[in-house]
C-alpha cells in the first residue's frame, strides 16, 4: 500500500536521505535548508502537490470573524499530509481561513521539511509548521530577515515512536530502559541518516545507555519503504515521526509501538521536547504582525473544531492519509492529539520560554547550533510568546 501521507519524491527531494552516519555538523546544516541559493523556486514548486481536498468536509463555517483582517490578504500555507498536519486541512476544507480574510490558494506540500524551508525563505511559501529543531538550525544559520521565526507551537509534545515488528519483545509493563535494550544489535530504520528522527533515536539510545554503534542505522526514506523492509525482515524496528505514521507501519506489519517518547515513564529529556513550531520568515513577522494572528485564529479555529468532532476528525484523517483502510488507527491519533497534545496547547498556540529554551539547549548539545547563537526573545516575536 502507498500512504497519501508520503511526501512526494521529486524535484525537491531532500538531500538528507543521501547523508551517512559520519556526517558532519556542516553537512547536516545543508540538509537542514541553509543553502536557499543553490535551489531554483521553480523546482522546489515542481516538488509540492496540493492534497487539500482529501477527505474534504464541504462544511465552510462561513461570515467573517470578529477579529478578521479588513482586507483580504493572500497567504500561502505548507502543509504536509499526517496527523500532526491535519490543522491545515480541516481549516481549507472548512473555509476558515476565509473567516478572517485571508486568501489561501491551494495548500503547498514540499517534499520535506527541508524543502518547506527553503520556500520559506525564498518567499514562494507565508508560512507553515515545521520540526521546531529544523527551524532553531534554520534561524542560527540562515540570513537575518529570511530565517524562519517561531510565532506558535501547535504540537508541544514528542510525536515520535519506535515501531517494532513481529518477534519477541518486552510487554508494555517494561521500563523504557529494558524496551530500549531490546534493540541492541538490531536494524532500525529512520527517515535519513542525519535526520530528525535519527536525531531522536540518538538522543533515546543515550537516555537508556546505550551505544550507538550497538545498533544498525538504517536512512529507508517514508513510510511505504519502510513497511516493506520490515515485512521483509531487512528492519527490525522504525522510528516513526507521528502516532499516524508509527501505527500505519504496525498496522501493516503486524508489528506494535515499543516506545511512545511522549509516555509517562520516558525521560524528560525525549518526553518534554515539543516537534511541531508554527514559523514564517522573520521579516515578514515584523511587517505583518495582524496577519501571522489571523493566521493562528484561523489554526485555533481548526484545533477546536477536531477537538469537538474527534469522530469526523477522524474519518477526515483515514480517508486523506490512511487511504481509507485503517479508520482505527486514525481514531487512535485523534485520541493522542486530545489526551497529549491538545492539553499541552496554550491559547493560540502561545509559545513558552521553557519549551524554547530546552530544545535550543538540545540543539547546541549536539553541536547543530553555536552555543548563545539562538535566543528566546530573538526566535519569536513578543505577540506570540506565552505571558
Amino acid at each position: 500500500m502507498k500512504f497519501p501521507f508520503e511526501l512526494p519524491r521529486s524535484a525537491g527531494r531532500s538531500p538528507a536521505s543521501a547523508a551517512g552516519a559520519g556526517s558532519s555538523r556542516r553537512e547536516f546544516l545543508t540538509m537542514a535548508g541553509m543553502g536557499v541559493a543553490a535551489v531554483g523556486v521553480g523546482a522546489l514548486l515542481a516538488g509540492c502537490s496540493d492534497n487539500s481536498s482529501a477527505g474534504a468536509t464541504g462544511a465552510p463555517t462561513g461570515g467573517l470573524a470578529p477579529n478578521a483582517l479588513p482586507d483580504s490578504t493572500k497567504f500561502v500555507v505548507g502543509s504536509a499530509p499526517g496527523d500532526n498536519f491535519l490543522v491545515d486541512v480541516v481549516n481549507k476544507n472548512r473555509d476558515q481561513f476565509a473567516g478572517y480574510n485571508l486568501s489561501v490558494p491551494d495548500l503547498l506540500f514540499p517534499s520535506s521539511a527541508v524543502q518547506a524551508n527553503q520556500l520559506l525563505a525564498s518567499g514562494a511559501m507565508t508560512g507553515c509548521m515545521t520540526d521546531i529543531t529544523l527551524a532553531i538550525n534554520a534561524f542560527a544559520n540562515s540570513t537575518p530577515g529570511q530565517r524562519p521565526v517561531v510565532v506558535g507551537l501547535r504540537v508541544p509534545a514528542n510525536t515520535y515512536s519506535v515501531v517494532v515488528g513481529p518477534g519477541s519483545w518486552p510487554d508494555e509493563g517494561a521500563s523504557f530502559d529494558e524496551k530500549m535494550k531490546a534493540l541492541r544489535g538490531k536494524r532500525i530504520g529512520v527517515t535519513a541518516l542525519g535526520a530528525g528522527a535519527d536525531q531522536q533515536l540518538l538522543m533515546a539510545l543515550d537516555a537508556a545507555g546505550i551505544p550507538e554503534r550497538d545498533v544498525t542505522r538504517v536512512g529507508v526514506g517514508q513510510i511505504s519503504p519502510a513497511i516493506a523492509q520490515v515485512k521483509a525482515g531487512r528492519l527490525d524496528a522504525y522510528l516513526g515521526y507521528s502516532r499516524g505514521a508509527s501505527l500505519a507501519v504496525a498496522d501493516q506489519t503486524d508489528g506494535r509501538l515499543l516506545v511512545n517518547f511522549a509516555d509517562p515513564g520516558t525521560p524528560e529529556s525525549l518526553s518534554r521536547q515539543v516537534v511541531g513550531a508554527i514559523v514564517v520568515r522573520e521579516d515578514y513577522a515584523a511587517a505583518q504582525p495582524a496577519v501571522v494572528q489571523a493566521w493562528l485564529a484561523a489554526q485555533w479555529d481548526g484545533k477546536v473544531w477536531i477537538d469537538a468532532n474527534p469522530d469526523e476528525a477522524a474519518a477526515l484523517l483515514n480517508k486523506g492519509s490512511f487511504d481509507g483502510k485503517m479508520p482505527e488507527a486514525a481514531a487512535q491519533s485523534i485520541r493522542f492529539f486530545q489526551e497529549t497534545v491538545f492539553p499541552n496547547t496554550k491559547q493560540m498556540f502561545q509559545v513558552p520560554r521553557d519549551s524554547i529554551e530546552l530544545m535550543v539547549g538540545i540543539a547546541e548539545k549536539q553541536g547543530l547550533v553555536p552555543q548563545g547563537a539562538v535566543s528566546y526573545e530573538a526566535l519569536v516575536p513578543n505577540y506570540a510568546r506565552a505571558q
